[in-house]
């Protein structure tokens, strides 16, 4: 039986995730009013069910860092400082999984997403799990769009999360293109899940 995600390879437990978002947000429940992008003064949480409850400040530790949440829009695009976080966390040796996921606007097709895939050009430790919530274009559009991506990552999926979302596994874990658009019945539109990825087959 296929996995619903090829990301899943990577285990990883709440004590490894890390959830970024590199700009403030309009009514300020990720970040604090006029917040700023800053390595030594950071905002970030454990994970997406923190917010806005437990947010902590400074510069996390990204050395047992196995699930990076990142937020981006196209806002950030000119921020190197986007960039030099996760250039210093692809460094780490360890195998890892970045969770791609856009904030107010669709991240593919994006000018934050031609960035990325110009800025990089693949981790073999680095598994891509990208989410594109409320896309303004089709899913065979934006598989299109990720086929910018350049080098060897660990696997790609994709998951297309529209009124009828979708996944798509891009590269499975052997780093083979197989766009293969999984059937996934219990993922609610808009990216609500029902049940725990891990229960889905």
């Amino acid at each position: 039986m296929v996995p619903l995600k090829y990301s899943n390879i990577v285990e990883h437990d709440r004590e490894h995730r890390l959830m970024v978002c590199p700009h403030a947000d309009f009514d300020h429940w990720v970040n604090p009013k006029g917040y700023k992008f800053n390595f030594d003064h950071m905002s970030y949480y454990k994970e997406c069910g923190d917010v806005p409850k437990v947010r902590m400040t400074g510069n996390p530790d990204l050395t047992n860092i196995r699930f990076l949440d990142y937020k981006l829009t196209d806002k950030v695009v000119d921020n190197p400082l986007v960039w030099k976080f996760l250039d210093k966390w692809f460094e780490l040796p360890h195998n890892k999984i970045l969770h791609l996921v856009n904030f107010w606007e669709p991240l593919i097709p994006s000018k934050i997403w031609d960035s990325f895939c110009d800025y990089y050009d693949g981790r073999e430790n680095v598994f891509l799990d990208i989410h594109n919530k409320n896309p303004s274009e089709s899913v065979e559009i934006c598989m299109e769009e990720l086929l910018k991506i350049k080098g060897n990552w660990l696997g790609i999926d994709y998951t297309h999360l529209d009124a009828n979302p979708k996944q798509v596994a891009i590269k499975n874990q052997y780093n083979e293109n197989i766009g293969l658009v999984l059937e996934n019945p219990k993922l609610w539109p808009y990216g609500r899940s029902k049940t725990k990825v891990e229960d889905i087959r």
